[in-house]
């Protein structure tokens, strides 16, 4: 059985950063990060490796922090990139997304660790913070195919799973080489958080910025390029497992358009 992580143990480890105090904007957004979290999130991943390969959840702990705080870094610069209204003004926030970069580079140089794994975990965080930059870049331009849409999704929301999974193989005792190992499946992990995203952003109320550039979001882009066979065949397909499903739905506007058209009329 996974052990949790307690949210409190968190909180205790962002609070205790240089500047926190000094920073009300910066201790508020922590505080309000590490409460409410009953649930084995994303930064929980960390601690669940570290544990699954012999090592404590307790000193993956630094590791699920900096994930933390490095998503949280990550869904600010989204919202100026979505020019999504914050009460704190965009300069602000932008300083704040600054700031937790750093943090999340901070946490990592753990004094635990052989000097060895702490210069690879800094440098794993240095790399997760240049790659999702350029996925955001690329996310910023029009989508033109779905080709385009799967790179853009792995450029931007893959480096930060598979951070995930090898900061906690590090901090769990592994060398370089096994950590490394763990990444395709981050990388796998990315990819249906991105499409979770897309699902929510588009049924989302109000609309969300997303239904502005319809292209760079999946199902929208589906709805808006698939033709009625394409629809009439998903609904004919037997039911399948989830991966089966997220293998249909990559190949669904590729369907070929010239198949026959059922006898059925699945609305009726």
């Amino acid at each position: 059985m996974t052990s949790i992580l307690p949210p409190l143990i968190l909180q205790n480890i962002l609070l205790q950063i240089p500047l926190v105090d000094d920073w009300p904007d910066l201790k508020t957004l922590l505080q309000q990060a590490t409460q409410d979290l009953t649930q084995i999130p994303y930064w929980q991943y960390p601690c669940t490796v570290s544990e699954a390969i012999g090592g404590s959840y307790q000193k993956a702990a630094p590791a699920a922090a900096s994930i933390l705080v490095g998503f949280l870094s990550i869904h600010l610069m989204d919202d100026l990139l979505d020019e999504v209204y914050h009460r704190l003004g965009s300069g602000t926030v932008a300083n704040l997304a600054a700031a937790l970069q750093g943090i999340s580079t901070q946490l990592v140089n753990d004094g635990s660790l052989f000097l060895e794994n702490r210069l690879l975990a800094m440098e794993k965080m240095q790399t997760m913070t240049l790659e999702t930059a350029y996925g955001q870049h690329l996310d910023m331009q029009p989508i033109v195919d779905e080709a385009d849409y799967w790179r853009v999704a792995r450029a931007k929301t893959a480096p930060l799973f598979k951070a995930t999974l090898f900061l906690g193989a590090i901090f769990g005792g592994a060398d370089g080489a096994s950590a490394i190992a763990l990444e395709p499946i981050g990388a796998l992990v990315g990819e249906l958080i991105q499409i979770s995203d897309d699902l929510n952003d588009a049924m989302a109320q109000p609309a969300q910025p997303d239904w502005q550039r319809q292209r760079n979001n999946l199902p929208i882009r589906y709805a808006i390029t698939a033709t009625i066979q394409d629809f009439y065949y998903a609904l004919q397909k037997p039911k399948t497992t989830f991966f089966q499903q997220l293998k249909q739905l990559r190949t669904l506007s590729t369907i070929d358009p010239d198949r026959p058209m059922p006898t059925w009329n699945p609305w009726t």
